[in-house]
């Protein structure tokens, strides 16, 4: 599968992640990867298909530093695996305390069929890390 986003200059291949025993998505083992959660909804399935990327590195920027400046409106298209297309409109974009974070909402497994993209943001904490999630909303438009 690959993901497209014009507005940020996205347009790349997903990998897929699983989710860790301790109930976390595992994130992207690189800084340029874009992972999809493929047990999941698919993109264009009822509920929400969840990618995400990392923020930055020790290096820079990285795949999803632009993230958070994606607005409402903005479109992002998603090749699946047989090579059909999927089209999604960005409905909102939330950030959220770690510590607080909304996963019945971001990780749904019903509903109209959307898309949730996610990275890291707020504070760094050395120790912890980033201190917040970003995530885009966007909603299917076409398939």
């Amino acid at each position: 599968m690959r993901l497209s986003i014009s507005q940020l200059g996205i347009d790349q291949r997903l990998i897929g992640l699983q989710v860790k025993p301790d109930r976390q998505l595992e994130a992207p083992r690189g800084h340029d990867d874009i992972g999809w959660w493929t047990t999941g909804p698919a993109p264009g399935e009822r509920g929400a298909a969840v990618m995400v990327g990392h923020v930055d590195s020790m290096e820079g920027p990285a795949v999803f530093y632009r993230l958070a400046s994606l607005r409402k409106g903005a479109t992002i298209s998603v090749q699946r695996a047989d090579k059909s297309m999927v089209t999604f409109v960005v409905s909102k974009v939330q950030s959220y305390p770690k510590d607080h974070f909304p996963d019945q909402l971001v990780y749904r497994t019903d509903g109209r069929p959307a898309l949730h993209l996610m990275t890291c943001s707020g504070v760094y904490d050395t120790s912890t890390g980033y201190r917040d999630n970003v995530v885009v909303f966007a909603d299917l438009v076409m398939s």
